[in-house]
This record gives structure tokens, C-alpha cells and sequence, in this order.
């Protein structure tokens, strides 16, 4: 049993499939269920490659289904954030796209009078 904290460092369902999914993966620590399934291996392998948008989408949608009946982690929640801020502040939402930063795009914020 483990715990760990994961937000993405691009764009990518193998930004989440890599790291949980190969039985390879360096650094030693990630893969902490040592998983391992020889078709999600296949798919995961090929499916950045792919240039059909609905083939990747059902090959990725095939590696949630068998990891999902494998069943080698227990996903408990994805962390979103909390922001409190005044209300004369704008543009401020949570892109998980941006793990430094606690998630915040600085470049859409501003600031109205009080």
C-alpha cells in the first residue's frame, strides 16, 4: 500500500499510463503495484504513434478497461486545488496541465479596482 500525490508534466494519456503501467519504468519507485500486463505493455508501446485521433482514443480507452478489471491500484481522487482569493481578482482557474504553480496560469490573471 502507498500513497502518492500525481499531476501531468504534458499533455498525454502517457503521462499516467507509463509511470503506473510499465513494468520497466525507471526511476525504481514508480510502478509501485509492479504491474504488469503484456497487452497494456503492446498498446502503450504503439498508441503514441498513432495519427488516427478515434484508434489512439479506443487503444487508451482498452488500456482503462484492463487496468480497471487488473485492478492494480485503488485510485482514491485527484487533488484540484483550493483558491481563495478577493473578489476583484479574475481569470483564475485551475489548468491540471500546470503541476509547478499549484496548477495556476499567472499569465490569465488580473485585477479589477476594488
Amino acid at each position: 500500500m502507498g500513497w502518492t500525490e500525481w499531476y501531468p508534466d504534458y499533455i498525454s494519456p502517457d503521462d499516467y499510463v507509463v509511470p503506473f503501467a510499465n513494468p520497466d519504468f525507471p526511476p525504481v519507485g514508480w510502478n509501485p503495484a509492479y504491474y504488469s500486463n503484456p497487452r497494456v505493455t503492446e498498446l502503450y508501446q504503439k498508441a503514441p504513434y498513432i495519427t488516427d485521433s478515434k484508434e489512439r482514443v479506443a487503444m487508451y480507452g482498452e488500456i482503462t478497461r484492463i487496468m480497471y478489471e487488473d485492478a492494480p491500484y485503488a485510485w482514491l481522487g485527484q487533488f484540484t486545488g483550493y483558491y481563495v482569493f478577493r473578489s476583484n481578482v479574475h481569470g483564475v482557474y485551475n489548468n491540471v496541465a500546470i503541476g509547478s504553480g499549484g496548477g495556476l496560469d499567472y499569465s490569465t490573471i488580473y485585477l479589477t479596482a476594488a
